[in-house]
Order: structure tokens, then C-alpha cells, then sequence
């Protein structure tokens, strides 16, 4: 009964957020283009539902060639986009397409899922539940860990950066152990709320 829920709360939240968000995504795909004179569409491998590879769509918001690399380069519009989580947006076409729920485990690029699994006992577990837009570890830790790698080894990654990872694939473990119905709308109203909260302040 969970799932189906979930997936008709899915469905029937992303339909009526349609006429609020294809205006919108619009007109940030346009200022995008004019301003950063880049594609605005960011396409990325990611890992989804029992380790199923999609692609993901975010609007641009560094640089570089990939936005798995440790060092990135905020685009002019990059910053504006991220504080307010609009750089999001294009996902609802994930979760129109059964790839994504609002509510989930943040999808991870194909690059760090494979590092991390060699890293992180039963890492993979976190791909039992369908990864999300928002979710438990996006509300109660800052940001995603980066990692300092060379050619994309993992025996190259500096140990520490780990530390991070790990704090969130904790959080991930305790969403799906108590995963409900009304967690994953607790999960969506404090998501609405930190759109105007600055993640410095997230203990």
C-alpha cells in the first residue's frame, strides 16, 4: 500500500505543480542561456531503484564538464539557483517518469555510488528505496561530501572525505527503516520551509 501511495502522491503533487513550474522553468531556462551563454539542461548518470542507471535533469549550475568533479565553478546564475533549490526543477519529468519520488534518498552520480560501495559496508542498500528529489540526509546534513580523486580510482580518495558520506548514507538507512506516508510529507513541508533557510544554518 506504501508504494502505491507514494506513487500516486508523486503523480498527483507533480500534475498540480505543472502550471507553477513550466512557466517558471521557462523563463530560468532563458535566463540561463542568456546570462551563462551555456546549454541550461544538466544531464547526468545517476543510480536510482535497485541500482537501475537513468538520467537525471537539473538546470546548469557550474561550469565544468561534470558536476561530479571536486572542483567546481558556479556559473552566474549558479548560486541564485541553488540557494532556492530551482536548479531542481527539471526533475519532475524523473518523477513523472517513475525514476524519481519527491521523497527519497538523494540519487547518487554512477562515479561516487561505485567508489562508495568499495568504501562504505552495505552501501548499496540504500538503492532498496526509490531516490528522491528531497529527502531525510538533504534536511539534516548540510551538503554533499566531495571527494578528492585521481582518474576516478577509489584507492586514490583521501580517507577523511569519507566522513561525510557516511553521516548522510546514515541518514539515507533511518528514512527507509522508518519510511511512512506521512514522514515523506513531514519530509516535503520542512523541504518547502528550507528553501528560505541558508544550509550554514542546518546543525
Amino acid at each position: 500500500m506504501y508504494s502505491m501511495l507514494k506513487r500516486v502522491m508523486d503523480i498527483g503533487l507533480s500534475l498540480m505543480m505543472l502550471p507553477v513550474l513550466i512557466p517558471l522553468g521557462i523563463g530560468i531556462w532563458i535566463i540561463v542561456r542568456l546570462v551563462d551563454g551555456c546549454d541550461p539542461i544538466f544531464k547526468q548518470k545517476r543510480v536510482g531503484y535497485f541500482g537501475k542507471e537513468f538520467t537525471m535533469y537539473k538546470f546548469r549550475t557550474i561550469t565544468t564538464s561534470t558536476q561530479e568533479s571536486a572542483q567546481e565553478t558556479l556559473t552566474k546564475t549558479g548560486n541564485f539557483l541553488r540557494r532556492f533549490r530551482l536548479d531542481e526543477i527539471p526533475q519532475i519529468i524523473n518523477v513523472l517518469r517513475g525514476e524519481l519520488s519527491l521523497v527519497g534518498p538523494r540519487p547518487l552520480w554512477v562515479g561516487e555510488y561505485t567508489i562508495l560501495n568499495e568504501h562504505i559496508p552495505n552501501h548499496h542498500i540504500r538503492s532498496i528505496a526509490k531516490p528522491g528529489i528531497t529527502g531525510w540526509a538533504q534536511l539534516n546534513f548540510k551538503a554533499p561530501p566531495n571527494y578528492k580523486t585521481k582518474n576516478g580510482n577509489p584507492n586514490l580518495v583521501e580517507k577523511a572525505s569519507f566522513d561525510g558520506a557516511f553521516t548522510r548514507f546514515s541518514y539515507d538507512v533511518w528514512y527507509i527503516k522508518n519510511h511512512s506516508i506521512a514522514l515523506d510529507i513531514e519530509i516535503l513541508v520542512k523541504t518547502g520551509l528550507r528553501m528560505f533557510i541558508k544550509d550554514s544554518h542546518v546543525i
